[in-house]
């Protein structure tokens, strides 16, 4: 049985005891029973929010119950591996206060500025798609993903073209990507986009374009976006509404890719034998927990077509 059909009974009554009235007797009438309806069910609206906020309360920790059931391990994977990037950092930092001070005016220094800010927001960004994740919020990680992707780009981008490029960065304030203008062809200098970075940051990412596309798709008003969810995996038989435990694996996986592009590219901005082997704990990590998710899915939905790309560089 379908669900009840909200205030129908009051509305039908009221419709039955108005058939005898003109337009004007209809619309007083009308207006008296929105007053009357109103009153009568806002003078029990706080016990009504107190009750949905139990009720609610109590589904949405149903909903990540067993959601972390089929994920738990990955996502303790994924947090671990965040956690490690951020206490790796921690510890360039102390190093670099104890045992190699870099001087303002080095080679490199400005490119390393940019790319701590940078590592930072995307260690941030990680976090934000664990919760949707843990929430069961597939298609919103996968478009926190796409920030992810834009920072890795930006950081291959100024790791590539030195300082100068790193200062025009730190100190642009205007749209799209106008600070790259002197790396980019004149040719090519006429609104910047992401595109143009990709063409000149230095590496090959093909491989990765067709993901970011999708995650495209999935921020903004495409009818890919509407009609077809990366947590059902194709057309919709009903529309989706709220948490899916399904779906989890691709944003999961890329977003681990792109960061660990970002931390290595951020931690190799100093030669020292210690950041070897900080990125390769890293690059171990990273394939660990992107294992675990692609079993994980492959146990628990075998008909889904494992989605993402693992680069391993």
């Amino acid at each position: 049985m379908g669900s009840k059909i909200l205030f129908f009974e009051e509305w039908r009554q009221f419709c039955e005891s108005t058939q005898s009235l003109n337009d004007e007797e209809f619309y007083e009438a009308y207006k008296s029973f929105l007053d009357a309806f109103l009153k009568k069910n806002m003078d029990h609206v706080d016990k009504i929010i107190e009750d949905y906020r139990q009720e609610k309360g109590q589904e949405d920790a149903d909903n990540r119950k067993h959601i972390d059931e089929i994920w738990g391990e990955a996502f303790s994977l994924y947090a671990f591996y965040v956690d490690t990037a951020s206490s790796f950092r921690d510890s360039l930092l102390q190093y670099l206060d104890e045992y190699c001070k870099i001087e303002d005016g080095a080679d490199g220094v400005k490119v390393f500025i940019a790319l701590t800010y940078i590592n930072g927001r995307a260690l941030q960004v990680a976090e934000e798609i664990l919760v949707l994740l843990r929430n069961g919020y597939a298609d919103g990680a996968y478009a926190r993903f796409r920030t992810l992707y834009e920072l890795s780009v930006v950081a291959h981008f100024i790791k590539h073209h030195g300082d100068k490029i790193a200062q025009a960065y730190m100190d642009y304030n205007g749209r799209w990507y106008d600070w790259a203008a002197e790396a980019i062809p004149k040719d090519k200098r006429k609104n910047i986009r992401l595109g143009d970075l990709e063409d000149y940051c230095g590496i090959d990412v093909t491989a990765w374009k067709k993901e970011y596309q999708l995650s495209n798709k999935l921020i903004h008003a495409s009818k890919q976006g509407t009609f077809a969810r990366l947590s059902v995996g194709g057309p919709m038989k009903e529309i989706l509404i709220g948490p899916c435990d399904a779906g989890i694996t691709a944003p999961a996986t890329n977003a681990l890719q792109a960061l660990f592009q970002i931390n290595s590219l951020y931690f190799r901005c100093i030669d020292a034998p210690i950041i070897v082997l900080w990125v390769s704990i890293l690059g171990e990590l990273r394939n660990k927990c992107c294992t675990c998710f692609k079993n994980i899915e492959h146990i628990h939905f075998p008909e889904k077509e494992v989605q993402g790309n693992e680069q391993s560089n």
